[in-house]
């Protein structure tokens, strides 16, 4: 009869006898020139072995695994369209939709945008969300009358000038902050969330703020530092809602929007921004998106389709969309993911006073 291997019969390794073993084996005294060390803002150094000892005292993360699998729901590939073109505005939506877009952002510029929005017609299966270009000005009535359109449930971008807007049932308050290191960047982040919930805590209860917001993040070509980044925005942004008092089984994940921005490098041409998003589209899906936009090198019929194409492979050929949150378990990513959210938390508490 054959035995099953049981992983039980082999001794824990400590972590102290692996380096021991380490430094016989290759004859060092010191092995600390064999970590990895990034260049400035680019990261964290990096130990040349993970175990469970990493883990040690950190068995929330076990717990806030399982929230995420009872709350999540994936990711939706998104797609841009600009209506400065009106005429050819129908045949890009029906073109995204027919190539496999799961959402779609039109570019808003002014009023009349407006009215050709409500001239075309969008599949129902197709989720609409909105960017408002070079700082649009529109009252509160004409982007109400957007949102009442069909096929809302995305959100609206725009920056931090929508940050004192409210609107039942859609995402308009955009928080989004570029700074280096992640830490720093999720400080930022709570501190604009923080802001606009006192804006309106008189008027509104927390719970529809918190389903007003969303976060927005350009996700960059270090793999591991954005999984763990993302993952950190969204514990961090859970013990957000449990300190104003809201019990973790009625929490809702923060909506989180990533962009892949355009990457140049001459080095790696002629397609060096498909490399680029491929590993940033890996990122953002790991790291737990909700939406994904991977944007083109430019902005002809082929590179649009390319960029569509990475996160439609990730999805349907890859599989990525059938695991919600695949990078539990990995010491490394779990233990990196604490601590920028440790340090982004005590950042944000020190800026507030808590």
């Amino acid at each position: 009869m054959n035995k099953i291997l049981d992983y039980n019969e082999f001794d824990r390794v400590e972590k102290s006898d692996w380096e021991s073993q380490v430094k016989k084996d290759l004859k060092l005294e010191d092995l600390s020139n064999l970590l990895w060390k990034p260049g400035p803002g680019s990261g964290r150094e990096m130990q040349l072995y993970y175990n469970r000892e990493d883990l040690e005292g950190l068995e929330y993360l076990s717990g806030f695994h399982h929230f995420l699998i009872t709350k999540s729901s994936g990711w939706k590939n998104y797609s841009r369209i600009s209506m400065a073109d009106s005429s050819i505005l129908q045949e890009s939506v029906n073109q995204c939709y027919y190539n496999g877009t799961e959402g779609i952002i039109l570019e808003i510029s002014n009023a009349r945008d407006i009215e050709n929005l409500r001239s075309i017609n969008i599949n129902p299966k197709l989720e609409l969300s909105l960017e408002l270009k070079n700082k649009t000005q529109l009252d509160k009535t004409q982007l109400q009358s957007i949102i009442s359109l069909p096929n809302d449930g995305g959100f609206l971008s725009g920056g931090k000038d929508n940050q004192n807007l409210f609107i039942e049932g859609c995402r308009t308050c955009e928080l989004t902050a570029q700074k280096s290191p992640a830490a720093n960047e999720l400080a930022e982040l709570l501190t604009q969330s923080k802001k606009y919930i006192d804006n309106f805590e008189n008027s509104k209860s927390y719970e529809s703020l918190t389903k007003n917001m969303f976060v927005k993040v350009l996700v960059g070509g270090n793999f591991f530092d954005e999984i763990a980044k993302l993952r950190a925005l969204r514990i961090v942004f859970f013990a957000l809602n449990h300190s104003y008092g809201i019990p973790p089984r009625d929490i809702e994940p923060i909506y989180i929007y990533c962009v892949s921005s355009i990457y140049r490098n001459n080095d790696y041409g002629p397609h060096e921004n498909m490399l680029k998003s491929t590993s940033a589209a890996m990122s953002a899906i790991i790291g737990g998106c909700n939406a994904l936009w991977v944007e083109p090198e430019d902005e002809s019929t082929l590179a649009r389709r390319i960029a569509l194409n990475v996160s439609s492979i990730l999805r349907d050929e890859a599989y990525f969309g059938n695991i919600i949150d695949p990078s539990y378990g990995s010491y490394y990513v779990e233990q990196y993911s604490h601590q920028i959210a440790t340090d982004g938390w005590k950042m944000f508490v020190n800026k507030t006073g808590g």
